[in-house]
């Protein structure tokens, strides 16, 4: 079996919720989650009781982690985001576009938003890589960070924009079989 065919999102469980903290204080220069002053019981009321994680995995390995949170189900919006934990293989994109298919899809959500700071390199690469965002707008010094405030860029993609992510999620599903 191939595990570049078999790649999944699994929701993260309440009992898992330390080793995923685990990993975004590993990983916080590529999360838009503040870590620098969180703790684990913090996170844990604060951020994972009021979000939905997903890890994009497959059967022996994690490559990624995905989450909704802020939802409006009025509005039928949410906002997401993605940490890789191996980076430049492809694995944040499939993530996205597997998140993408279960919000508009599964959940019937209409908008989904990603709020990504100035100085996140790689996840604005990736964006501007793959188009299927627009980018709607820049919160200037809307974060403090490390002892500066920083700008953040707003993103989103609607459900209606299927055609420009389907593609994409075909190009990826392709490109890892």
């Amino acid at each position: 079996m191939d595990p570049k065919q078999d790649r999944f999102l699994v929701r993260v469980e309440p009992e898992q919720v330390g080793t995923l903290f685990d990993l975004l204080k590993a990983n916080q220069a590529h999360s838009t989650v503040p870590m620098e002053t969180t703790s684990l019981s913090d996170f844990r009321t604060g951020v994972f009781e009021t979000s939905s994680y997903f890890w994009y995995r497959d059967f022996t390995d994690i490559y990624a982690f995905v989450h909704l949170t802020g939802f409006d189900a009025f509005a039928r919006k949410a906002e997401f985001g993605v940490v890789a934990l191996r980076r430049r293989e492809g694995f944040a994109t499939a993530a996205c576009y597997s998140l993408f298919r279960l919000a508009f899809r599964g959940m019937g959500l209409n908008r989904l938003v990603a709020i990504v700071n100035a100085d996140n390199e790689a996840c604005m690469n990736l964006i501007r890589k793959e188009g299927a965002l627009t980018h709607e707008g820049t919160l200037r010094r809307a974060r403090f960070k490390d002892g500066t405030f920083i700008d953040q860029h707003v993103f989103s993609i609607l459900a209606e924009e299927t055609a420009k992510w389907d593609r994409k999620v075909r190009e990826t599903a392709e490109v890892s079989a």
